[in-house]
């Protein structure tokens, strides 16, 4: 055009005049309207990225974290499981002695505070080891998985609770039981064993128990105590076996802390 217009081919103008101006100006009008939009598009793009990205992420984290909470969940089943089997005893399927111990010293603290009665029951089978002798180890340990069933049954309340003491003795514990309630659980112990028949190794048998029983309000937090309430049923037993066996003995001297009612 500026050629046309240097040789008059064209006349002169103010658009032939600043033609290569103008259409410089709109060179770099055109450029950066491109030059904008093709930002448009890299933003919306940056942005759709981004939203996608954190969607994914966000996604991750809620699988993630689900899956975490099923693992500690998992985890933590696994080991109240194991827990219950560290505390029962493989035998019987009662509890063993470690959860003997633990609970007692638990009612022990409560009861302290509440000021309400605990009583034990030391449950020992009568001439066990005759059963050993006579008819074998199987048989025996038949004998005291079916004397464990038969004493589980004899309680109603979910906090008492029956564990293998050792050998053929098995404790009762009874929270908020009196000396009178005690003597009373543990006579019907004694009286639904020696009228059960039990089948053990192809052998029928009778057995008997004999049953002491200790109670107490612990008057002090001190577990001290605690030894003096078990070593008062275990004196109890012994009065039971010497007795005669197949009776139940109530320990006086804890019976006289007991609650009266």
């Amino acid at each position: 055009m500026y050629a046309l217009k240097t040789f008059h081919i064209i006349p002169s103008t103010v658009i032939t005049e600043y033609g290569l101006q103008i259409g410089s100006a709109l060179q770099m009008i055109l450029l950066s309207f491109a030059l904008a939009d093709r930002m448009r598009l890299l933003k919306e793009e940056y942005a759709r990225v981004e939203h996608e990205a954190r969607t994914q992420l966000e996604r991750r984290v809620v699988e993630r974290t689900s899956a975490l909470h099923s693992a500690l969940s998992e985890l933590e089943s696994k080991n109240r499981i194991l827990h219950e089997l560290n505390t029962l005893d493989g035998l019987t399927g009662v509890h063993n002695r470690r959860f003997l111990d633990e609970l007692l010293s638990k009612e022990w603290s409560r009861c302290h505070r509440q000021k309400c009665p605990l009583s034990v029951l030391i449950i020992d089978i009568d001439h066990f080891k005759l059963i050993n002798d006579n008819h074998g180890h199987q048989c025996g340990d038949e004998a005291l998985k079916q004397l464990a069933m038969i004493v589980q049954e004899c309680i109603k309340r979910p906090g008492d609770a029956v564990c293998r003491y050792g050998g053929e003795e098995f404790v009762l514990v009874l929270p908020d039981t009196n000396a009178n309630g005690a003597g009373h659980i543990a006579e019907t112990v004694r009286s639904t064993v020696a009228a059960t028949q039990i089948r053990a190794a192809e052998h029928n048998l009778t057995l008997t128990v004999s049953i002491g029983v200790g109670c107490v309000v612990p008057l002090d937090a001190d577990e001290a105590g605690l030894s003096e309430l078990i070593r008062a049923a275990d004196a109890a037993l012994y009065q039971a076996k010497t007795g005669g066996r197949n009776q139940v003995r109530v320990a006086q001297e804890a019976a006289r802390l007991a609650n009266p009612n």
